[in-house]
């Protein structure tokens, strides 16, 4: 939880769980310690390291793609910069929220009031009868009746093989659940 977070001491996590955070910080100690080969520093610890050096970024822009999966430690680095922030994202297709993924797009988020959001409702990766079934399946489920987050396909043909039903079929998804 404090790799993934915005805290900068452990402490700020860990509620007071006694041992627990006694031995959290051992561990943080012991992956910091460039000697201890038996604790190796994961990815996780050494974007902790970067996010605690405050680091600065010196552009004019950032763009965060995917940012529905962003977690707190690296939403908070780009927060802290001073430029200009794109975020891109779907909230619809956040599949890390086991891994501690925020909603950077909430109302409880750091991005400014002032911030402008903009809907992508074209796509070339297919045409315009995959984006009906789309449509149906938005409007249906997500509650989008007569939306201007409709989407609309632009390539010229869908490349689409139906299933038959008169054989077994298996449709395999992956949820948070």
């Amino acid at each position: 939880s404090y790799f993934n977070s915005a805290d900068k001491e452990i402490d700020d996590v860990s509620n007071n769980l006694g041992i627990w955070t006694e031995l959290a910080h051992e561990y943080w100690q012991a992956m910091r310690d460039l000697k201890n080969i038996d604790v190796p520093m994961t990815h996780e610890g050494y974007l902790k390291l970067y996010h605690l050096s405050d680091p600065v970024l010196n552009y004019d822009y950032i763009l965060v793609d995917e940012a529905q999966d962003s977690n707190e430690v690296m939403a908070d680095i780009v927060y802290s910069q001073k430029c200009k922030k794109v975020f891109v994202g779907d909230e619809d297709q956040k599949i890390y929220g086991c891994r501690g993924a925020i909603s950077v797009f909430s109302e409880n988020n750091r991005i400014s009031k002032d911030a402008g959001f903009y809907h992508l409702t074209e796509s070339f990766r297919f045409g315009q009868n995959i984006a009906k079934i789309s449509n149906l399946i938005l409007e249906k489920c997500k509650n989008k009746e007569n939306s201007k987050d409709f989407i609309r396909g632009t390539r010229k043909e869908d490349q689409v093989s139906f299933v038959d039903k008169e054989f077994p079929y298996t449709v395999i998804t992956r949820t948070n659940g």
